[in-house]
Order: C-alpha cells, then structure tokens, then sequence
C-alpha cells in the first residue's frame, strides 16, 4: 500500500530535478561526506525529517512534515582564493533559491499534498571540515498532507 508519503516524496524528487537539471543526487543525503567527491560536484538529495500530525473530521489525519534539501557543490580554487570560495557560495545560495521559489510558486505538488514551503536552512558549511573543497546547504521544507485512516 503506498501512502501520502511517498506520493510527496516522490514529487518533491521530480521538481527538484526539473529544477537543477545540473546536478547529480547523492547516493546518501542523510550522510553527506560518505558520498563519493562525484556526487559532491554539484550534488543534492532529500531527507525525510520528523512530522506531527492532527485528525480532522474527514477520517483523515493532516500531517505537516519536514524534509532535508541537501546541496553540495565543489570548490576548485587555492584555499586562501576567497573571492573564489565566495562564488561557489553564492552558487549553493542560487541553487537553493531556485528550488525556494519553485515550490512557493508551485506549493501543490500533486493530489497528495497541499502545500510545501520554505522553512529554514543551516547555512553553508563544509562536507570535510579539514579538506574544505567541499561545500554543503541544507535547506528545511514543510510538506503538509492529507493521509487517509483507512
């Protein structure tokens, strides 16, 4: 039996490839620096994050879940090459803009879910602290649907 679940996993997948038509998804986005350095190029992968959920009268419980956009990118300059480092930085910020406003433009991804927003995100980070080459995003969304009890 599929569930609502993975109806908007499964959306949330093809949107995000429609999007960054570029990049490559990570074999593990819930462990980004176990990836190989191929997928961490250009790279993204969702994760599926905690949720609560309210029962309505429909016989239906309303569930509003978090999932976990994970965007990697390389940086190929000299370490002290800041103005370098700065580009790929602001790269990562475009990606996840562009993902931002798909799904604010578009919330309702199909029958399943209602809506999805933006949320938060982690700020830019590095996949291994002591290499740097590697630069990391997570951005928070919020899924909200509609799982039927029967």
């Amino acid at each position: 039996m599929t569930t609502r679940i993975s109806s908007a996993y499964d959306a949330m997948i093809t949107r995000i490839e429609a999007v960054l038509t570029s990049h490559k998804r990570l074999p593990n986005p819930y462990a980004v620096d176990r990836n190989k350095e191929v997928y961490l190029e250009r790279g993204y992968g969702l994760t599926i994050g905690p949720a609560s959920g309210q029962r309505n009268i429909l016989q239906k419980v309303t569930v509003s879940r978090e999932f976990g956009l994970i965007l990697t990118r390389k940086f190929r300059a000299r370490p002290d090459d800041e103005e370098a480092k700065a580009e790929v930085e602001k790269e990562l910020m475009e990606d996840q803009m562009l993902v931002i406003k798909d799904f604010e433009q578009n919330s309702n991804l199909n029958d399943s879910v209602t809506t999805v927003s933006y949320v938060s995100d982690s700020g830019i980070s590095s996949v291994f602290p002591d290499k740097g080459q590697f630069l990391v995003l997570e951005t928070t969304f919020q899924a909200t649907y509609l799982e039927p009890l029967t």
